[in-house]
């Protein structure tokens, strides 16, 4: 009984509400607020859409942050307004304190997720894209280039042609500092190439 009580509580002092197309499903308390907004970003998820109401303006604005990041499963087993209501807010409460935990937000999040899981499906990053020749100024595709195994026969066979070519080419060292996490108390552009090494 106490339950239902805070329930009801909940529904009727529930924040702004919002544009809902079954309004009339919506229980007491929330039916006869003045819903507006636009809710064509939550039409992948009819069933998120069909529960705006309970949202607050931040849980809406994750909404739309979980929509943009195509996670619309999310919410397809959400029942009807008015049943598990407290569980659906309390989902929005968990997914605002990861958003604020993780560093860029949960989009990054799940960005990062999807470039480690491109990284291990062995994808390229850079597949479709051209790159420009630097002195003949046209453009070619980025090669497809090799998976190597440590030293079996293809490694080896590139290591050596790398090791020829390698008096063509320059290296840079873009990182300042001390060099002492590689046991060298200078600044690492003073740093012997056996120092490196190590």
């Amino acid at each position: 009984m106490l339950s239902e009580k805070k329930s009801t509580a909940r529904q009727a002092t529930s924040s702004p509400p919002h544009d809902v197309d079954d309004v009339d499903s919506a229980p007491a308390g929330i039916s006869h607020l003045s819903l507006a907004g636009d809710t064509e970003w939550a039409s992948s998820a009819p069933k998120l859409r069909c529960n705006l109401a309970l949202l607050s303006p931040d849980h809406m604005e994750l909404g739309k942050m979980l929509m943009e990041m195509e996670q619309s499963h999310l919410f397809e087993h959400w029942p009807e307004l008015g049943v598990d209501d407290e569980v659906k807010q309390g989902f929005f409460d968990q997914i605002a304190r990861l958003n604020a935990s993780y560093p860029g937000g949960l989009s990054s999040y799940i960005k990062n997720a999807r470039h480690l899981a491109d990284s291990k499906a062995g994808r390229n990053p850079f597949y479709g894209f051209l790159v420009l020749h630097p002195i003949l100024f046209y453009f070619y595709p980025v090669p497809k280039g090799e998976n190597l195994t440590f030293a079996d026969d293809d490694f080896i066979k590139y290591e050596e042609a790398g090791i020829k070519e390698a008096q063509n080419g320059a290296f840079v060292l873009v990182a300042g500092g001390l060099g002492e996490r590689l046991g060298y108390n200078g600044i690492k552009v003073t740093a012997r190439e056996r120092s490196l090494l190590l």
